[in-house]
C-alpha cells in the first residue's frame, strides 16, 4: 500500500511545511483559531500491569521533530542498530513527539521500519499530521493517557503548466493523501467509514488517550517508563549560521524519551563562549570593533530566538502544528 505514495512529489506535505512553489494550494482550512483538544469525559482506568511499557536503551527509538529526509534518516538508521542488536520476539517502541511534516520522509519512514526484523510498536505522546499517519502506518498503537493524536487535511504547494502537468500533480498529491487516510480508517475495524473520517477531520481532529482508542485510531492507553539504562541526559552540538558567523549551542536532552524538555548549555560564537543577554559579549566573540550596533543586536536577537525555539521545542512543535 505504501509503496505507492513513495514517489510523491515534495510539493506536498502534512504538519505544515510548504515544500515546492506556492502557485496552487492543495484544499486547506483557512486560518482559524486553534481547536482545543478534545478530551473523552469517559472515565480513565489506571492501566494493569500488561499496559506498562518499559523502554531501555536497547528497544526505544525516537521521533521528536519535524518529519524531514534528514530527521527520519536519523530515526531509520537508529533502529537499524537496534535490529539487529535485539533478541528475537521484542519489541522495537517508536516514540513519537511531532507535529508531522514531509509525507516523502515519513512514508519512506515507515516503509523502513516495517522491514525490519522486529515489529515496530510506537507510542504517542504527541502525534499530529504525518506522525499520525505514522502511528497508523506501524505495529500496536499505544498512546499513553494524555498523549494526543491529530490529524487534519493535508496542504501543499504546486508549480507546472496548466491544463497538463498541474492536474497530473494534484492527482497523485490526492491519491497520496486518500490512500493514507484509507489505510488508517482500515484499522479502526470498521468503527470509521472514509466519509465519517474525513468529516472528523475536516476542522482537525484532535484526540486524547481513550477516546484515540474509542474512534479505532489508537489500540491501548499505557503507561510508560524508562528503565536505568536510560537515566542521565546526553549534549549534541548544533550549529547555525548567520551573517557569516557560526553560531554554537550545545543542546542537552534527556536520554529518557518520556522527558521532552531540552536545554541549552552553552552558547558560542565563532568558538567562543558568549551570554546571549549580554551585547557586549557578543561584541567580544565576533572580535570586529567596527561592527555596527545593530548587526550586533540583530545577531543578538537571532541567538535568543534560536535558544527559545530549541529550549522551547515541546510546545514549538504543539504550536507548529495548530498553526497548520
Amino acid at each position: 500500500m505504501l509503496k505507492a505514495i513513495e514517489k510523491i512529489s515534495k510539493a506536498l506535505v502534512l504538519g505544515g511545511l510548504l515544500v515546492g512553489g506556492a502557485a496552487l494550494v492543495a484544499a486547506a482550512p483557512a486560518p482559524q483559531a486553534p481547536a482545543p483538544v478534545v478530551v473523552s469525559t469517559a472515565p480513565t482506568k489506571a492501566p494493569t500491569s500488561k499496559d506498562q511499557v518499559v523502554l531501555t536503551k536497547y528497544n526505544v527509538i525516537v521521533m521528536n521533530d519535524v518529519f524531514t529526509p534528514e530527521s527520519t534518516m536519523k530515526v531509520a538508521l537508529a533502529a537499524q542498530k537496534i535490529d539487529e542488536q535485539l533478541p528475537p520476539g521484542e519489541t522495537i517502541y517508536l516514540v513519537l513527539s511531532t507535529p508531522g511534516g514531509d509525507v516523502d520522509a515519513g512514508t519512506e519512514l515507515i516503509r523502513n521500519l516495517n522491514n525490519l526484523q522486529h515489529k515496530v510498536s510506537t507510542i504517542t505522546l504527541f502525534a499530529a499530521s504525518m506522525g499520525f499517519h505514522t502511528v497508523e502506518g506501524l505495529g500496536e498503537r499505544l498512546i499513553t493517557t494524555d498523549g494526543v493524536l491529530m490529524a487534519h487535511r493535508a496542504k501543499g504547494g504546486f508549480q507546472g503548466e496548466f491544463p497538463g502537468q498541474l492536474d497530473s500533480r494534484l492527482r497523485l498529491a490526492e491519491h497520496a493523501t486518500r490512500t493514507l487516510d484509507e489505510h488508517a480508517i482500515s484499522r479502526t475495524g470498521g468503527k470509521l467509514t472514509y466519509e465519517s473520517f474525513r468529516k472528523l477531520i475536516d476542522n482537525e481532529l484532535w484526540m486524547q488517550g481513550q477516546e484515540a482508542v474509542d474512534l479505532g485510531l489508537a489500540d491501548r492507553v499505557v503507561g510508560a517508563t524508562c528503565d536505568a539504562s536510560l537515566d542521565g541526559t546526553t549534549s549534541e552540538a548544533v550549529t547555525l549560521h548567520f551573517m557569516g558567523m557560526s553560531i554554537e549551542l550545545n543542546v542537552v536532552r534527556a536520554n529518557c524519551p518520556l522527558i521532552t524538555g531540552v536545554l541549552v548549555s552553552t552558547v558560542g560564537i565563532n568558538g567562543k563562549n558568549v551570554d546571549p543577554s549580554n551585547l557586549a559579549s557578543i561584541a567580544a566573540a565576533v572580535g570586529n570593533p567596527n561592527i555596527p550596533t545593530d548587526v550586533l543586536v540583530s545577531l543578538q536577537k537571532k541567538i535568543q530566538e534560536t535558544v527559545q525555539s530549541v529550549t522551547g521545542s515541546s510546545n514549538v512543535l504543539r504550536q507548529e502544528a495548530l498553526a497548520n
